[in-house]
């Protein structure tokens, strides 16, 4: 295979995986649970790039990224939500029905 045919064949398979950590707002500090997305895309994003969902209002930056080069995976780290413990899971319900997965399906057969 040519290195060519190599470099398009990885871009056009590239997962991006967007987690999304959903944050007391009470206490910043504690993390309620956390959502993912996974995409494929034929372009790797950067740090400081805005990225859309149909979940959010608005644009979420992108604040890290992990790149993955063996499992041609890219893991973003978006702005977190801050939300009341008492709406977590409607939130999480919100984000299930726009595609998104939850720590429990997330966890699964570990």
């Amino acid at each position: 295979m040519s290195m060519e045919k190599l470099k398009r064949e990885i871009m056009e398979n590239y997962e991006i995986i967007i987690d999304q950590y959903l944050i007391d707002k009470e206490d910043e500090e504690a993390t309620l649970s956390f959502v993912r997305k996974t995409y494929k895309s034929t372009m790797i994003p950067t740090v400081g790039m805005m990225i859309e969902e149909s979940v959010w209002g608005e644009s979420k930056l992108i604040k890290k990224i992990i790149i993955n080069y063996k499992e041609t995976s890219c893991l973003l780290a978006v702005e977190n939500v801050k939300i009341a413990k008492k709406d977590l899971e409607e939130t999480i319900k919100m984000y299930k029905g726009h595609g998104w997965k939850d720590t429990a399906e997330l966890l699964k057969g570990f």
